[in-house]
């Protein structure tokens, strides 16, 4: 997980991404725009199985929750948002 400490988001977005499914697109399509407008973005990520991550903006900081499913991602949530 990186340091998302040093910065504070503007915005954060938990995401599950387990697929290659337009739902997926759809999210990292708006992320990406959010972040082309300047906004610092944190994509928390439960699960990264998507090929679509490579289009990722350079600009979002991706951070892995290190989960296998949504039910255990709790923890790592809330080190992150302390």
């Amino acid at each position: 997980m990186s340091d998302s400490k040093v910065s504070s988001p503007d915005l954060a977005v938990l995401v599950s991404l387990s697929g290659e499914g337009g739902v997926e697109r759809m999210v990292l399509n708006l992320v990406n725009a959010i972040a082309e407008q300047g906004i610092r973005v944190d994509l928390l990520l439960i699960k990264t199985r998507s090929k679509h991550l490579d289009a990722l903006h350079p600009q979002v900081n991706r951070i892995d929750l290190g989960s296998k499913h949504t039910a255990t991602s709790l923890w790592p949530l809330r080190r992150y948002l302390k």
